[in-house]
């Protein structure tokens, strides 16, 4: 028997670091610093604030750090030496390289003398003279007030503002800082008041973002119940307003999770289950994804973070690891639901995932390329039913995505999706996604 479309009728349609005490500053240094630190947000709030439209997105991929031809130079230049001439590499994939600068996370601080220092530097300017995006990446080591276990070992405090002094710009702060939620606000409220009080337009125009964070309240996606409330789930900070407050790429970490399986737990979430476990981690995502759609506030960015699958260890949270062909589906649902580019995490055994989040992205380019304006049609999600679907509509013309992952056949006026198919529906003509 075929089910109903939850929430809209057949003619609508048819057309890890935990959380760790502060290793650079004691308590009290901290209320000092945040005190200072919305003195001077408030007083960036009476300014104009800068236009972000003019940003081109970028694609990042968290291990792309550094060029592979970075060790072929040497790691110093001496005085005297002269510097090897440096030419801007494009990635085969359309990737943009994203250091993360300093504390030991992997990539050169920018400081002539500093390990790669000048590589560094001149691979910078070399990417800008190619008319290149310059995206840096922070993290608990490498930030104004490094925070966690190692924090006295590899803290770089000055890390980002060497970067500030030696890039010729600054495109994009994308940062993972988690954890700590002291820290979070900290550190947030800091590097904002640096690129935003930075007298040249080239750096102070910068977009920025943190993993996880968006202008979202509540995010039904969040498998307990009680820790929805994304202003109040974590004591004396309220991750909604450090957003609205300080950054403009809204960030959901809209990975394929094993703990989604709590979904269908109807201990943890009444009635409101998922049909099974592909059509929870597929939901979840999703819904992930969307919340931060529907939250956007206007001129900001949407860049979900996207991989494979994220395992865990318990056998409590076991939803099946996606396929390609459900990865490559929600790529295309992220796309079209105002994604602009996103973030990939892909582990050294998932790297072939790299290529598929690449390939499913620019699968439809033929429609987002297009000079028309585009309206995207469902931000809504149904867990309870399994089915759901996006839509984009330009030119009198609608392109729409259906993914059945309920255990029943779904009729979408003439046509029937069977359980477990995802369909494209073009203007009247129903196909299978394309394989990538």
């Amino acid at each position: 028997m075929s089910q109903p479309v939850e929430g809209c009728s057949t003619m609508e349609i048819s057309m890890k670091i935990k959380p760790n005490e502060a290793a650079k500053v004691d308590a009290q240094q901290i209320a000092d610093i945040a005190e200072h630190l919305n003195k001077e947000l408030h007083n960036t709030k009476l300014k104009k604030k800068p236009a972000f439209d003019e940003k081109e997105p970028i694609f990042a991929d968290f291990f792309y750090q550094n060029t592979e031809t970075m060790r072929d130079y040497p790691n110093r230049i001496q005085n005297g030496d002269d510097r090897p001439p440096l030419t801007f590499e494009p990635h085969p994939l359309g990737y943009t390289m994203v250091p993360h600068s300093g504390g030991r996370h992997g990539s050169p601080e920018y400081k002539e003398d500093a390990w790669y220092g000048w590589y560094a530097i001149d691979y910078a300017q070399a990417m800008a003279d190619a008319g290149e995006q310059i995206a840096l990446m922070i993290r608990p080591y490498n930030c104004p007030f490094p925070y966690g276990d190692e924090a006295n070992e590899r803290g770089s405090p000055d890390a980002f503002r060497m970067a500030l002094e030696q890039l010729p710009k600054l495109d994009y702060v994308l940062m993972d800082i988690e954890g700590d939620r002291e820290m979070i606000e900290l550190n947030t409220r800091e590097i904002h008041r640096m690129v935003r009080e930075h007298p040249d337009p080239k750096f102070n125009r910068a977009r920025i973002g943190n993993y996880g964070y968006s202008a979202a309240e509540y995010d039904e996606s969040i498998i307990w119940p009680n820790r929805r409330n994304l202003r109040t789930r974590h004591p004396n900070h309220d991750q909604t307003q450090l957003y609205l407050d300080c950054l403009d790429i809204s960030m959901p970490n809209a990975y394929p999770y094993a703990t989604a399986s709590q979904h269908l737990s109807t201990y943890t979430q009444g009635d409101n289950v998922a049909p099974n476990g592909r059509a929870a981690i597929f939901w979840q995502a999703l819904e992930r994804h969307s919340t931060a759609a529907r939250a956007l506030p206007e001129n900001h960015m949407l860049m979900p973070w996207v991989g494979e699958y994220i395992y865990h260890t318990s056998p409590n949270y076991n939803a099946p690891k996606p396929s390609d062909e459900d990865n490559v589906a929600l790529m295309f649902h992220f796309r079209m639901r105002n994604a602009r580019c996103f973030y990939a995490f892909a582990q050294s055994f998932q790297r072939e995932y790299i290529e598929l989040a690449m390939k499913a992205w620019k699968a439809l380019d033929p429609i987002f390329r297009l000079p028309v304006e585009k309206k995207f049609m469902n931000l809504e999600t149904s867990k309870r039913t399994g089915f759901n679907w996006s839509g984009v509509e330009f030119n009198g013309h609608r392109i729409m995505l259906f993914s059945n992952l309920s255990d029943k056949e779904v009729s979408i006026g003439k046509y029937k999706i069977m359980p477990g198919e995802h369909k494209f529906l073009t203007d009247d003509k129903m196909v299978d996604i394309p394989e990538i």
